[in-house]
C-alpha cells in the first residue's frame, strides 16, 4: 500500500508536460515489477509492455504450447487389427507377427532425429522432438533396447528428408543392418498423406508357433482405395473419438480431444537401384518427383494414436485473452480434425463454429 502511494505521488509531481515521459516510464516500470512478482513474466524491454497493449490477435501453437507434449501411445492399428495400449508392454504381447513388430520398432527408431543420452544414474533417456521422444519412450516402457537398435543405424543412413509442414512426413533411407543388399526407406507422418501414398498393406491370418502358441501371421496384400478410406474414415476416427477412454485419463487437464494420429510405412530397394536413383538426383531430395521416386511401392505398416494432454491453465488463458479483446488463432501441422477438436475444447471455437469446422474436416 505504501509503495503504491509513493508511486502515485511521484507520478502526480511529474505530471506536467515536461515530466510526461518520466510519468510513462515510471508507470511502465511499476507494471513490469507487478508482472514479474505476480505473473512470473520477465520483461526485458519496457516498450514491449506498451506494444503488447495494442495486440488484437495472437497466434498460438498446439503441440507443446496448448498441450504438454508429454504424449503417451493410446492405441495402434496394424495388420488390419486395432490394439488398445492398455499396459506398458502391450506392443510386445499382443499376438502380432514378430516381423511386423520389428518393422514398427525400426520405423520409430531409424526414422527419428531424437537420440539417447545416459543420465548420471545410468538410465537411457530419449532427447529431442516431443513426438519422437514419446514414441521411443513407448518402446522403452516395453523393455525394447532402443539404444542398441539406434546404434545399429550408425553409418547406414543413406538419405534423409526431414519433416516440414508442407511435406507432412519425414523420410529416412537406411542400408538395413540385417537384410543383405537391401535399402529400406521409412516414412512417418500425417495419416492422410502417408496412407494415401501406400500400395500394399498387411492382413492377419491365424497361425501357431512351433511351440503351439497362437499368433496373427502377417500377409502382404494390395491396398485398394476403399482400404485407405476405411483406415482414414473409420479406424482412425474411431481411435481418435472413442469415448470409453475418458475413464483412463489421469489428469484434469486431459480431455477426449487431446489425441493425435501418426502413420508409418516403408518400401525396400536393392543397394544398386538406390544408388542409381541417388545419382539421378541433383543435390538434395526436395522436388515432388524425387520424393515420389524415393517412396515408390510403399507398404502401410501402422497407425499410432497418441494422447497429448492439454495444459490445465490454457482454458483460463484463452478466456482472459477474449475478455481483453484479443482473438486467439490456433496453428498446427496436425490432422485438421484433431486441431478443430482441441480448439473447441480450450474455448477458441464456439459450438456453432466447431460444428461448421467439423463438417469441413469430414
Amino acid at each position: 500500500m505504501v509503495d503504491s502511494i509513493v508511486i502515485g505521488l511521484v507520478m502526480l509531481i511529474v505530471s506536467v508536460p515536461e515530466g510526461l515521459p518520466m510519468t510513462v516510464q515510471i508507470s511502465l516500470a511499476h507494471s513490469v515489477l507487478q508482472m514479474s512478482e505476480h505473473d512470473n513474466v520477465l520483461v526485458r524491454d519496457l516498450s514491449s509492455v506498451e506494444e503488447a497493449g495494442l495486440l488484437s490477435d495472437m497466434c498460438v501453437g498446439k503441440t507443446g504450447t496448448m498441450t504438454t507434449e508429454e504424449m503417451e501411445v493410446d492405441s495402434f492399428y496394424t495388420q488390419r487389427l486395432s490394439v488398445q495400449n492398455s499396459r506398458k508392454n502391450t506392443v510386445m504381447n499382443c499376438q502380432l507377427d514378430h516381423h511386423i513388430i520389428e518393422k514398427i520398432k525400426e520405423s520409430i527408431i531409424y526414422n527419428s532425429q531424437a537420440h539417447i543420452e545416459m543420465t548420471e544414474n545410468s538410465f537411457y533417456v530419449a532427447v529431442g522432438n516431443g513426438t519422437e521422444v514419446s514414441l521411443i519412450k513407448w518402446l522403452q516402457n516395453a523393455e525394447v533396447p532402443v539404444h542398441e537398435i539406434m546404434a545399429s543405424k550408425e553409418g547406414r543412413v543413406l538419405a534423409e528428408v526431414p519433416f516440414n509442414s508442407k511435406l507432412k512426413r519425414s523420410i529416412t533411407a537406411v542400408e538395413h543392418p540385417e537384410l543383405q543388399d537391401t535399402v529400406r526407406i521409412y516414412i512417418k507422418g500425417a495419416p492422410e498423406v502417408v496412407v494415401r501414398n501406400c500400395k500394399n498393406q498387411y492382413k492377419s491370418e491365424d497361425s501357431f508357433t512351433p511351440e503351439g502358441i497362437s499368433f496373427k501371421a502377417a500377409e502382404k496384400i494390395p491396398m485398394s482405395e476403399q482400404d485407405k478410406n476405411d483406415i482414414l474414415e473409420k479406424e482412425m476416427r474411431r481411435m481418435l473419438d472413442e469415448p470409453r477412454r475418458a475413464d483412463a485419463f489421469s489428469g484434469a487437464g486431459e480431455t477426449l480431444n487431446s489425441m493425435r494420429a501418426m502413420a508409418f510405412s516403408y518400401c525396400d530397394m536393392t543397394v544398386n537401384n538406390f544408388q542409381n536413383l541417388m545419382q539421378s538426383i541433383d543435390g538434395e531430395i526436395d522436388s515432388n518427383d524425387e520424393i515420389n521416386a524415393l517412396e515408390q511401392d510403399q507398404t502401410f505398416l501402422a497407425l499410432v494414436v497418441l494422447r497429448d494432454p492439454v495444459r490445465q491453465s490454457i482454458k483460463d488463458m484463452v478466456n482472459e485473452s477474449y475478455e481483453s479483446g484479443i482473438n486467439i488463432h490456433l496453428i498446427s501441422g496436425d490432422n485438421l480434425g484433431t486441431a478443430v477438436k482441441i480448439a473447441r475444447d480450450v474455448g477458441i471455437l464456439s459450438y456453432e463454429e466447431f460444428q461448421n469446422a467439423k463438417d469441413a474436416s469430414s
